[in-house]
């Protein structure tokens, strides 16, 4: 039995049950364990199917542990229930998440992604949270907080000196929400990693970038240690980054800037062209599945050329054409760490690819090249093939 195996581990740092499958009912022997582990620095059990009741009875131990530095419950669909205040009852099987967590002193990862917690459960997480001082990771990806959640959160995060590093992936958080969360962010002086996708914000969460109060603009201009910030899929239009461009032009820390599929257009463009100049460290900017064309592309890419670091460029699924590929290629051609190009699903067309041919010629180091789904045969391929060596190249007709 592994409760008998792990009860001799006196000494056991790191558990790792990824996947075990072992569900409610195997946490309570779990859990009748645990608490002997006081050297447990590191605890992972995602993917358990451990639910309320799993979670319940694991929580009660956890504050045993005082070691405890990562805790990982992902995929657990623990929900709102596990979260909550055990009401006075005491024992193991009978605690709440939010009950015990505080006395993990030294917990500094908490990986809650895809539990169903809901605004319910993070307004019952949201309190503790500010307990855990050494926090710098909190994982609550895909957990449809709301902007109710958001304001509940954003309560605790002044009192989250060291947190590093935030992941809101897919909460439905809405402008109501950015709006809460960003008036707080700030206080988070080392944050360094905002992941924010998925979350319909639209234009209006951007802010109005001269007053920058309470919005996601305002945010970029405290967070002075930013380094990768993902705003993926909120559908801030051109409307929306040009909001956004006051507050990207104080990240001069930033590297990794991910703007995919926010229905940005040529018009929308020439705002963050604007920013980029003054972002000597990106290293990687992804613009796929937007509505660039040829001129918006080649606008990019001007400003990108100043971008000394820049590794990768993301252009996937717009509509910049030949002349767009070319140009945007050409513009950055100065950019001597580039290693990743990906063009694929812009129309490129088998003429496109000639013209750009001779500009991919100049990348030395390029490593990575995306050209598929260009409605192009053999002669797109036959254009570049040797152009470029030691290459990963897909070309062609590729879905």
């Amino acid at each position: 039995m592994l409760a008998d195996l792990l009860q001799e581990c006196k000494a056991l740092q790191t558990l790792d049950l990824n996947s075990s499958n072992f569900g409610a009912e195997g946490s309570g022997s779990l859990a009748g364990v645990l608490g002997e582990g006081k050297a447990l620095e590191n605890l992972v059990l995602c993917n358990n199917i451990l639910g309320a009741e799993g979670v319940g009875r694991l929580a009660g131990v956890l504050g045993e542990c005082k070691a405890l530095v990562c805790l990982d419950l992902r995929d657990n669909d623990m929900g709102a229930e596990a979260c909550g205040r055990a009401g006075g009852v005491s024992g193991p099987g009978s605690g709440k998440l939010a009950e015990y967590l505080g006395e993990c002193k030294a917990l500094d990862r908490l990986y809650l992604r895809n539990n169903n917690l809901g605004a319910a459960g993070m307004g019952k997480l949201a309190g503790v949270l500010g307990e855990c001082k050494a926090l710098q990771t909190v994982d609550l990806n895909e957990n449809d907080i709301g902007a109710e959640g958001a304001g509940r959160l954003a309560d605790s995060l002044g009192e989250c000196k060291a947190l590093e590093f935030l992941f809101l992936n897919a909460n439905n958080i809405g402008e109501e929400g950015a709006e809460k969360l960003a008036n707080m962010l700030p206080e988070c002086k080392a944050l360094t990693r905002l992941v924010f996708s998925k979350n319909n914000i639209g234009a209006e969460g951007m802010g109005a970038c001269e007053a920058g109060a309470g919005r996601l603009a305002h945010v970029l201009r405290e967070c002075k240690a930013l380094t990768n910030f993902s705003l993926r899929d909120n559908t801030i239009g051109d409307e929306g980054i040009g909001k956004l461009v006051g507050g990207l032009r104080c990240c001069k820390a930033l590297q990794y800037l991910y703007l995919a599929e926010n229905d940005i257009g040529d018009a929308g463009a020439e705002s963050p062209a604007r920013a980029l100049g003054s972002l000597r460290r990106l290293a990687c900017l992804s613009m796929t599945d937007n509505k660039l064309g040829p001129w918006g592309a080649g606008k990019l890419a001007e400003a990108l050329g100043e971008c000394k670091e820049l590794d990768s460029l993301l252009f996937r699924g717009n509509k910049i054409g030949g002349k767009g590929a070319w140009s945007a290629a050409g513009a950055v051609k100065e950019c001597k760490l580039l290693s990743s190009l990906d063009f694929s699903n812009n129309e490129i067309g088998d003429e496109g690819a000639r013209r750009l041919a001779g500009v991919l010629g100049t990348f030395n180091i390029l490593t990575s090249l995306d050209l598929s789904s260009n409605g192009s045969g053999v002669a797109f391929g036959g254009a570049w093939g040797m152009q470029v060596a030691d290459s990963s190249i897909l070309v062609g007709q590729q879905d």
